[in-house]
């Protein structure tokens, strides 16, 4: 989500957006600053810094959009402060930096780490903005479960549908979907190559991409 710029000048404005929102451990998150240059004049001498906030792994240079250097090696980690040096904004122009941080494994469900930036010309603050996003821990994965009648008689056949969904905003490979048989439940067929494996029904998922769902 964006927030506001806290601070714009006549000359240089600044957004920061960061999504998805909420993140899940693991889940790279999109963090995008424009700067425009506003004034009738060119800027020169532009530099923007970003706050890395803790929650995130670390993140090498090289995914990093405009040359952005790190304050320590080569490598960005929480507590430091990414910096670009930008050209010359002609009137009117502005410039997209981005960066694809990914959650820790380690975050803590339901903070909200911020991305704060600014814009400085010749160690001058021209603009602040700040995102956050919210951690959660929430499963990327959404499983229903339903059967066709309820109770069943002793012999009687019935039905179980599995609904299942990715609610995460990257795609996701290689799954299993696994359904215990219950005691005293005998299995008879399944739908979409689904097996008996033991003392429960399998199937092999394909691509399952961001936002879809199936039955």
């Amino acid at each position: 989500k964006a927030c506001p710029p806290a601070f714009a000048s006549a000359q240089v404005e600044l957004e920061v957006t960061a999504n998805p929102d909420p993140a899940r451990r693991g889940e790279p998150v999109e963090v995008e600053l424009l700067v425009s240059n506003t004034s009738a004049v060119p800027q020169a001498n532009l530099t923007v810094e970003l706050d890395i906030p803790a929650g995130f792994s670390p993140l090498s240079e090289a995914f990093i959009s405009d040359a952005g250097d790190c304050s320590v090696g080569t490598t960005c980690e929480a507590g430091e402060i990414l910096r670009w040096t930008l050209a010359t904004l002609a009137p009117a122009q502005a410039v997209r930096l981005s960066l694809p941080p990914s959650v820790a494994a380690v975050a803590v469900d339901g903070t909200q780490p911020s991305f704060a930036a600014r814009v400085l010309q010749g160690g001058i603050t021209l603009a602040l903005a700040a995102a956050s996003v919210t951690v959660s821990v929430a499963p990327v994965l959404d499983l229903a479960l339903d059967a066709s009648a309820s109770p069943v008689a002793p012999g009687e056949s019935f039905d179980y549908t599995l609904s299942f969904g990715n609610e995460g905003a990257a795609g996701l490979s290689s799954l299993t979907l696994r359904r215990p048989l219950p005691a005293g439940v005998s299995f008879v067929s399944a739908s979409d190559g689904g097996a008996q494996i033991g003392g429960a029904v399998e199937w092999s998922l394909a691509d399952l991409p961001a936002g879809a769902g199936s039955t």
